[in-house]
């Protein structure tokens, strides 16, 4: 490709504009590239002006080059400078540039990119930055941290896990050897191959294995071994450290071991490679391996972006093995080291703070979402659980999609395996049950240091309302997240410190709240599309749904977001509402203080639950009414399989009750109506769950109290409450017939 002329001529015109360009050359032209040379006064001052160069080796005026090639402008020049210039500078290349020119690294990112957004003029503003920093020794803030050596635009690689390498390192100095596989394309006797490889778990010489094999396009696939090594103590007994920036390049065997000598690291890399040639063969690839050599440097500052000090520093070097034929100083390459996907490595990526161990009922739409944007951060759950498979329905929303396979038979699994595979993929370790809340608990009760928070994604009232039946003492505390509305509607509800309140009765003060707001309750109780309502507790878990992809994924994030701050949550329960208006989301945040319980008398193994709304609407009714009796309707729900009855809010008396110091007479005007209207608003979410009552003394009930309650019982199927409000506290009896106290406890 010609060089274009044009573009190149309208760039020097930019550069000749800047203040501190002199002496620019005219331009060389070839076929398909050309250069300009020019002179940057870096106006040091006139002592290292007189001085000629200042204490780090730069001058003045520094000789810029800039080559342009034939992909320019696309392709933005590149900048060298002079032959001799000092490469022991931090943000210098590990390649030469025309000439043998030393060319340094910038910018941060792409140099193209870079120029294309502020063009050449900002390009040699930022050199004149670079070389004056550089004069003064600056071209770093140490509380950055130490730059790694450069490795830019290495083809070879090594995968690990760099803390794990790191943590090798001991006072002593010494090798070690890792389990590698690799991909490679070979090249001449002499030359090392193109490599693509992973070092994983240290492994012991005797076990080495060294196996190789060649495809017919010239890649193969192989087994082997890295070396990885660190130096000893120093003369004065602390560890050995490399202080000063050196350019990277090591392209031969020689050049290594010099390199290694100079970091005191050559006596083990010797004893490491002779281990090596004692113990392998290479199988079909002859008997020369691809040997990975990952020196461990220590730097006097934590690297960049690190939370350590050692550099790995990598080359592949063609190891003859025993009784091969030996090649006189073979060619080494560079290998640039990218981390393994790992809890670690994500976690440092997404910015994220420690997180609460957690784990997931339900893998359904929304909990692959939320599990997997964890596990994106480093913290998926360690336990995954759910009943079900994938379905063909669920690609339409799930986290997971099909593989392009026949049959789909990967679309066909439970889904919490499918879930672990995945998490499995961004380097975590997750549990799998194949079973519902109770087999989760199972597994939980059994194993020592279970997780503190329990995320259930099921919305399934079933799971919620077996989970609320659980005891406190190894149960974690569970975090319910669910969509209504067609996912315009999230909630998320947390349980408090030893569950109080817990997830029903969390759930309880979210259609509380949803009935005083009108457009939450239009989410809940009102219509959904095709569906004509929405099924209470069941949100979006129904297949008839129809809802999009964005619209749920547009309320996991801020779901997952919820999640990952649980590690520094307080007692307290909580209960978050997320509304999704257009592309907008508000999200409103409700305390939930714990809730009063009390047994339920007459009917074992139940209790009543008291919401802090509905206890401070008694407390305030007794306060009106200090020297008589009073009491209301008891509003909320009622749980056949957590056996517990919820007391979401409480109603006034009619204006027909009577009071007096010995009796509270519940009225009935306008109570039915008022008891229809609430049920058919919410629909019978929110229904009459018993009566309360107070006493000037103790709360005991008097046998008016309970024919009351026998009373209610014979028109009433429920279970329905008689609560008493005394001096001593609260206590219920339950409304029931004797036959069916007599059935529930035969």
């Amino acid at each position: 490709m010609a060089i274009d002329k044009a573009a190149v001529l309208l760039a020097i015109h930019e550069i000749a504009a800047h203040p501190d360009v002199e002496d620019l050359q005219a331009p060389v032209f070839g076929a398909h590239c050309a250069h300009v040379t020019f002179g940057l006064n870096l106006r040091l001052g006139s002592r290292w002006e007189a001085e000629g160069t200042s204490p780090t080796g730069v001058r003045p005026v520094e000789e810029i080059r800039l080559d342009f090639g034939p992909n320019f402008p696309r392709v933005a020049a590149r900048v060298s400078f002079r032959q001799d210039f000092s490469r022991n500078h931090p943000h210098i290349q590990p390649w030469l540039g025309a000439e043998g020119r030393v060319a340094p690294c910038l910018v941060d990112g792409k140099i193209s990119e870079f120029v294309a957004a502020q063009g050449y003029y900002r390009l040699i503003d930022q050199t004149v930055r670079w070389l004056i920093r550089a004069a003064v020794g600056r071209l770093i803030d140490q509380s950055q941290g130490w730059e790694p050596t450069r490795r830019d635009d290495l083809s070879d690689m090594l995968v690990c896990d760099a803390s794990a390498v790191r943590a090798l390192a001991t006072p002593a100095g010494g090798f070690k050897l890792l389990d590698t596989r690799y991909l490679w394309k070979r090249g001449g006797v002499d030359d090392t191959p193109a490599y693509f490889g992973e070092a994983e778990k240290p492994i012991t010489a005797k076990l080495a294995t060294f196996e190789s094999e060649a495809d017919k396009d010239g890649w193969g696939h192989g087994f082997g071994v890295a070396l990885v090594v660190w130096a000893g103590r120093a003369p004065s007994g602390g560890p050995v450290v490399c202080d000063s920036y050196a350019p990277d390049a090591v392209n031969d065997f020689d050049g290594l071991m010099a390199r290694t000598k100079a970091l005191r690291l050559d006596d083990f890399v010797r004893s490491g490679l002779e281990t090596i040639r004692k113990l392998g063969r290479a199988g079909d690839a002859g008997d020369v391996i691809p040997l990975p050599v990952v020196l461990l440097v220590r730097r006097p500052l934590n690297l960049i972006g690190e939370d350590s000090p050692i550099e790995l520093c990598s080359y592949l070097v063609p190891l003859d093995l025993a009784g091969a034929k030996k090649v006189p100083n073979p060619k080494v390459s560079q290998l640039a080291n990218y981390e393994r996907t790992s809890a670690s490595l994500l976690a440092r990526m997404s910015g994220a703070a420690p997180a609460a161990p957690w784990v997931l009922l339900g893998c359904g739409s929304l909990g692959s979402k939320i599990a997997l944007h964890r596990a994106r951060s480093g913290a998926a759950p360690t336990v995954c659980a759910d009943t079900s498979v994938l379905r063909a329905h669920n690609a339409a929303r799930h986290a997971l999609y099909p593989q392009p396979r026949f049959m789909q038979l990967s679309w066909g699994g439970p889904k919490a395996e499918a879930m672990a595979t995945a998490i499995q993929g961004l380097g975590q370790l997750t549990k799998i049950i194949d079973g519902d809340q109770r087999a989760l608990l199972t597994d939980l009760r059994a194993t020592p240091g279970a997780p503190a928070w329990l995320i259930n994604a099921t919305a399934s009232t079933v799971a919620r309302e077996d989970l609320a039946q659980q005891p406190a003492e190894g149960t974690p505390r569970v975090v319910e997240a669910i969509l209504f509305d067609k996912a315009s509607l999230g909630v998320v509800t947390r349980e408090g410190e030893a569950r109080n309140p817990n997830t029903a009765e969390l759930l309880g003060e979210v259609y509380e709240v949803a009935r005083a707001r009108a457009d939450l309750g239009k989410r809940l109780f009102g219509g959904d599309g095709d569906l004509g309502t929405v099924t209470i507790g069941q949100g979006c878990a129904s297949l008839t749904m129809q809802v999009s992809d964005a619209a749920i994924s547009a309320l996991a994030a801020p779901m997952s977001e919820l999640v990952a701050g649980l590690a520094a949550v307080g007692p307290e329960g909580q209960i978050d509402f997320l509304e999704r208006n257009g592309l907008g989301l508000r999200h409103d945040v409700l305390p939930a203080p714990p809730c009063r319980r009390a047994p339920l008398e007459g009917l074992e193994g139940w209790t009543i639950s008291v919401s802090e709304r509905a206890f401070a609407a008694i407390i305030a009714e007794v306060a009106d009414y200090p020297r008589v009796e009073t009491g209301g309707v008891l509003m909320g729900s009622v749980s056949m399989l957590a056996r517990q009855i919820y007391v979401t809010s409480v109603l006034p008396a009619p204006p027909d009750s009577t009071h007096s110091r010995t009796e509270f007479v519940l009225g009935t005007q306008g109570l039915r109506e008022t008891l229809v209207s609430i049920a058919e608003e919410t629909q019978s979410a929110i229904v009459c769950v018993g009566t309360w009552h107070s006493h000037l003394g103790a709360a005991t009930p008097s046998g008016r109290d309970k024919t009351s309650a026998a009373l209610v019982g014979l028109v009433e199927p429920r279970p329905m409450a008689f609560l008493i409000h005394g001096a001593d506290g609260l206590r219920a009896i339950i409304a029931a017939t004797p036959e069916v106290l007599h059935e529930d406890t035969a």
